[in-house]
């Protein structure tokens, strides 16, 4: 037989509890911030308790910012929940993370924004190049006795393709 309040329970999202020394959060409405204490997370929100004095500055309409430990997030308030003792607790729905990207170095998110899409020939081809031109320069090239092979290579290669093009032009 099924019983269909357990399934509504298991759908329910695990709620984490938050340490004491990593409780300390705030939320920004508009231009007010108002330190909270933040009681547990789950994938899909938050709970905080607030303290009497700042209950006053709660408005509910516009976006909530909650901001714990480094992560930014855009909130809203689901439910609240006036203690004996003047605090509020508060339900609050995750709607969108804000949490700005790590900035590092400028040359790895230069390249993770390209796409890879190299050819390996041609860069075979770009080294081997190089280092021939690198072999072929007067003051490496002539102590390794390169320079005058290499260059009077690149001149017989010059000579034909010279040659070949003048026939069709």
């Amino acid at each position: 037989m099924h019983d269909s309040h357990s399934s509504d329970l298991d759908r329910g999202f695990f709620r984490c509890p938050v340490a004491d020394e990593d409780s300390a959060a705030i939320i920004q409405i508009r231009r007010n911030k108002i330190p909270v204490k933040m009681q547990d997370k789950s994938i899909d929100g938050f709970s905080v308790l607030v303290e009497p004095r700042h209950v006053r500055k709660l408005q509910v309409g516009p976006q909530w910012v909650l901001t714990s430990g480094g992560e930014v997030t855009e909130v809203w308030a689901q439910w609240m929940f006036n203690a004996p003792d003047g605090r509020v607790q508060l339900g609050l729905r995750r709607l969108r993370d804000l949490t700005p990207l790590p900035k590092g170095s400028w040359v790895p998110a230069f390249t993770s924004y390209r796409k890879h899409t190299g050819n390996p020939e041609l860069l075979m081809a770009a080294m081997v190049l190089i280092g021939f031109l690198v072999l072929s320069l007067p003051g490496i090239g002539d102590s390794l006795g390169t320079a005058g092979k290499i260059q009077s290579g690149l001149q017989t290669l010059c000579d034909v393709i010279r040659e070949e093009s003048s026939r069709f032009w």
